[in-house]
């Protein structure tokens, strides 16, 4: 089961434009922060809009439910067709599936669950009717999606990437990531991580030359901070300093000064 999940689909979008994704890729993205932002507006904006009708007509909590109920539904419908296709291509071959029906079949058991909820909560012919608004959660289903391809996935995939970065410190490796800053000590740097620190014999020059700009800076020397390291640049006395989210006070060399200050405002 685990390499059907892990297969990757060919997919075609509503305007002709391919891609690729799989039902193993799917869960990653819908756990990112991002993507629980972006269910959260397209949550909002069923609920705001009101296709059916609902206001007024059930209590306000019957209503998040819902409406909680019919997209929960289309994400796991969405998921058992994205897993289906990826069981039949690993027997019968590859093969490029329109999105957009993937999209209208999703839709499908969270409207009629809908329908059938709404009429025994309210009873009679006259309760808000879902399936005339079909073609609404299909277009509000399509522009999301098309959104969340452009905008969210890339910045997903890429915080992905900066997450498996590493750089080698002396002899080990050390994810970028969880890197706050290192100073020269001598023949030696010491290293500070989340949580933790180390010692290793290295050049802090080495360091830095595995490094992009964006990663950190140097303000002075002997230093190198991370980006997610936090700071903000403080005088003492006639110096300055970089006073750092974890309590470090980082001296800053008087040529760098304006340097820091850029970086800093730059990534703040």
């Amino acid at each position: 089961m685990s390499s059907i999940r892990d297969r990757t689909i060919q997919l075609i979008d509503i305007g002709g434009l391919e891609y690729a994704l799989g039902p193993g890729e799917l869960l990653f993205l819908l756990r990112h922060n991002a993507s629980r932002l972006y269910l959260l507006c397209v949550y909002a904006l069923l609920v705001v809009t009101d296709a059916p009708g609902l206001l007024g007509q059930v209590a306000i909590p019957v209503l998040l439910a819902l409406w909680l109920l019919m997209l929960a539904l289309f994400l796991g419908t969405f998921w058992c067709i994205l897993f289906a296709i990826a069981a039949a291509q690993s027997r019968l071959g590859l093969w490029e599936t329109p999105a957009p029906l993937i999209t209208a079949v999703a839709i499908l058991p969270g409207t009629f669950a809908g329908e059938h909820i709404m009429a025994a909560l309210i009873g009679g012919t006259d309760h808000p009717q879902f399936f005339p608004q079909v073609i609404f959660y299909f277009i509000t289903a399509e522009v999301f999606g098309i959104l969340f391809l452009k905008f969210v996935r890339p910045v997903i995939e890429a915080k992905a990437r900066e997450a498996d970065r590493h750089i080698v410190i002396g002899a080990a490796p050390v994810p970028l990531s969880r890197l706050r800053h290192i100073e020269a000590r001598e023949h030696h740097v010491h290293v500070t991580l989340d949580g933790e620190s180390l010692t290793q014999r290295a050049r802090l020059g080495d360091i830095v030359a595995q490094t992009a700009p964006e990663d950190g800076f140097q303000p002075h020397r002997s230093w190198w901070v991370a980006a997610q390291a936090g700071g903000r640049l403080e005088k003492d006395g006639l110096k300055h300093v970089l006073q750092l989210q974890d309590g470090t006070r980082i001296p800053v060399a008087r040529t760098r000064v304006d340097e820091v200050r850029d970086w800093l405002e730059r990534h703040a």
